[in-house]
């Protein structure tokens, strides 16, 4: 028996196209890695929204930090040129302070090593300017310089003339003898002049001798 089908063309049942498994297979695996990607990226930018806000906070948080310790910064730094100013002052005051106990100290040597027989009328110290010639070359170049000297003055009584000498000449022999007085810290000691005089019944000898400070 033959069926005919007499209904339009556009009523006609059309026949379902099958999708081959492979095709269906890549449509499902580009379905997955979109949304996969999707998620990635919306993860991504929520992190960084999430880090950015952290930042945000954290710059917030230092600058409220700074204006904090600004007024303090202000103090220290104010503190600091105050003491960088006062630096050169005290400096001199360190170098004075350490030059008198250097002095003090070398002045209570020679009341030690001071004979009998002789006392001592004045112990100073005097700063004097010398010449030295530097050879440069083939040419002297003349210079001045501050040199340092310990001047001692003193007297010799109750001996004879002779002794009186002797006993100023053992005294400045003791002097330049004393390694903890004289060797790490003068370089010369020279006698400067003498002279006899009487007081009462009694002959003295003044001396004046110095010693010369070894320059740094």
């Amino acid at each position: 028996m033959i069926k005919l089908n007499l209904l339009p063309a556009r009523y006609k049942t059309q026949k379902r196209r099958k999708v081959a498994p492979e095709k269906k297979t890549v449509f499902l695996l580009s379905m997955g890695v979109g949304v996969f990607l999707i998620l990635t990226l919306s993860g991504f930018s929520l992190f960084q929204q999430i880090k950015l806000k952290k930042e945000r906070e954290r710059l917030a948080k230092t600058e409220e930090q700074l204006r904090i310790l600004e007024p303090l910064y202000k103090e220290v730094t104010l503190t600091k040129n105050e003491i960088d100013t006062l630096k050169p002052k005290l400096a001199v005051i360190d170098n004075l302070v350490a030059r008198r106990r250097f002095w003090s100290k070398k002045m209570n040597q020679v009341s030690w090593l001071l004979p009998e027989k002789i006392w001592l009328t004045n112990v100073e110290v005097q700063e004097k300017e010398e010449v030295v010639n530097k050879k440069v070359g083939n040419k002297v170049i003349s210079e001045k310089t501050s040199k340092s000297f310990l001047m001692i003055k003193g007297s010799a009584v109750s001996l004879e003339g002779e002794e009186r000498l002797q006993a100023i000449a053992n005294f400045m022999a003791t002097l330049k003898g004393n390694k903890r007085f004289f060797a790490d810290y003068f370089e010369d000691l020279k006698f400067v002049s003498c002279s006899s005089r009487e007081i009462g019944d009694f002959d003295v000898m003044d001396f004046i001798f110095e010693l010369s400070l070894k320059q740094k």
